[in-house]
């Protein structure tokens, strides 16, 4: 009985740890303009940055390849494997130099 009590225990704890990594996990990207964008195209080009906007802070620019727009430096949380991603926006925000979408990659 005690045995099984502490495998209940160790599971709900194993499944905790598991949920809160997955909230901080993120593939958030901010890409300047107010334009509905639904899919880019990562390219290798990336540049370290740290900027704190948006309520964010991104650490890289990734230049992506946007439909309409051409090919742009976007601010990313994270380093971005190269190849085509669905964009799922998340919200608007406007920071001193300019507007920007806020945007999950998957």
């Amino acid at each position: 009985m005690k045995k099984k009590m502490m495998m209940i225990i160790f599971s709900c704890i194993v499944l905790a740890i598991a949920a809160i990594s997955r909230t901080h996990a993120s593939n958030m990207v901010l890409i300047p303009g107010m334009k509905d964008v639904t899919e880019v195209r990562v390219t290798a080009k990336i540049k370290d940055i740290n900027l704190a906007t948006c309520d964010g802070t991104f650490f890289h620019e990734q230049q992506m390849v946007i439909p309409g727009m051409g090919p742009v430096w976007v601010h990313t949380d994270q380093e971005f494997m190269p190849g085509p991603y669905e964009a799922i926006p998340l919200e608007s925000c406007q920071s001193e130099d300019g507007f920007y979408e806020l945007q999950d990659l998957r």
